[in-house]
């Protein structure tokens, strides 16, 4: 999506501002590697062997495979394209990051940065004093400059910038936050170079 929308020149207000995008996972309920493949084929139908080929499973590790192919197509993948591809039209800096605290489901990652209790009652992990910390000298930061890393972080890991060569990206656990690289590589240059069947 963020590839199409590109294309179209919708972003082309944003192509000198510094960006931050990220993900995190979602858990559903998959209990075996015959229910996950069965829902492979349903979506992908005729492509569904190449899918399952990158994303292979045991009714052991179908839950966990659901939850990365999930994260990976819908939230991963696309946002490491938004970041080359906004890049590639001149966007300046862009900070890519993996939010990896608990259930991490989707807004999770507002957790530590605002007073959002009410995802407590869907399972969000509140994290520690010294992570929420961080996050809020991060996103402070990057607010006021375009840039996450204050002068004097008090501490906080350096949060590098991204770019298509080094794929570096910020890994955020509690605690601390770690520089990373190569988030997901294989499975988002597969989601890039892979066709959906034309009825999907």
């Amino acid at each position: 999506m963020p590839r199409a929308c590109s294309t179209r020149g919708l972003f082309v207000d944003l192509a000198t501002s510094p960006l931050t995008g990220g993900s995190s996972s979602s858990p559903l309920n998959i209990t075996s590697a015959a229910q996950l493949n069965q829902g492979i084929e349903k979506i992908y139908g005729a492509a569904a062997s190449q899918v399952e080929a990158q994303y292979p499973s045991t009714d052991a590790t179908a839950p966990q495979v659901f939850i990365d192919l999930v994260t990976d197509y819908a939230f991963r993948c696309p946002t490491r394209d938004l970041a080359r591809t906004t890049m590639a039209q001149g966007t300046k800096t862009y900070y890519l990051y993996s939010y990896e605290i608990g259930k991490a489901w989707h807004s999770f990652e507002l957790v530590p940065l605002f007073n959002v209790s009410v995802l407590g009652l869907l399972g969000a992990t509140t994290p520690s004093k010294g992570f929420q910390s961080d996050m809020l000298g991060y996103w402070t930061q990057f607010a006021a400059t375009g840039n996450p890393n204050a002068a004097k972080s008090g501490g906080a890991p350096m949060w590098p910038a991204y770019d298509a060569a080094s794929d570096q990206y910020m890994q955020l656990l509690d605690s601390p936050p770690v520089a990373n690289a190569h988030l997901s590589q294989a499975q988002c240059d597969f989601w890039d170079s892979f066709t959906p069947p034309a009825a999907m």
